[in-house]
């Protein structure tokens, strides 16, 4: 799924934001700089003139949120001319070097960061994806988290045709190469 979903690039209005998985402890530190934290970044492509009409997302497991960090990834995943909106995290900044123009948005953080109508479509997909891991999965190990986020975007991306999310995955089980244990959490850790 992650070999299918590679190539994947998003246009016109992104929605961009940052996401964690695990690191669930009590009385600790929560959200940025928690200890056992996976990051990993959720961008949205929606319809130009209805922003709540999700087309495509991609999801991609990251070391950090530092600027390079986000450049590498925008120049792999951004067409040039892209409208990418984000909540003003210095990092999204990055998004310039693909050719994208970035609109910086304060948001209030928290529940009513949320709500807000500029990051509804990133917000449900973040929503949704944590939904899926707690009542599908139950657990996610953050050394196999890029591919957790690889089957979502494979579904989530396909989900209007159904009827060929089969064949498409049947093709993309095909063309990949084994990929063997050691190989798999070398790739996730590194």
């Amino acid at each position: 799924m992650s070999a299918a979903e590679s190539s994947r690039k998003l246009k016109d209005r992104v929605e961009i934001d940052d996401a964690y998985a695990g690191g669930a402890t009590h009385g600790g530190k929560r959200g940025r700089g928690a200890p056992g934290k996976q990051p990993f970044l959720v961008a949205v492509q929606t319809a130009m003139e209805n922003h709540r009409q999700v087309i495509y997302t991609v999801l991609k497991a990251v070391t950090d949120f530092k600027i390079e960090t986000i450049e590498a990834w925008a120049k792999k995943a951004l067409d040039p001319g892209t409208h990418v909106v984000s909540d003003g995290l210095h990092c999204f900044r990055g998004v310039a070097a693909s050719g994208a123009s970035h609109e910086p948005i304060k948001s209030e953080g928290g529940w009513k960061g949320s709500k807000m109508e500029a990051f509804q479509a990133v917000n449900t997909v973040i929503s949704n994806l944590k939904g899926n891991i707690l009542g599908v999965c139950r657990w996610c190990s953050a050394r196999h988290l890029p591919r957790y986020l690889a089957e979502h975007q494979f579904r989530f991306n396909r989900r209007f045709n159904l009827q060929a999310i089969f064949p498409a995955l049947f093709a993309a089980v095909t063309n990949t190469p084994p990929h063997p244990v050691r190989l798999l959490v070398s790739e996730a850790c590194g």
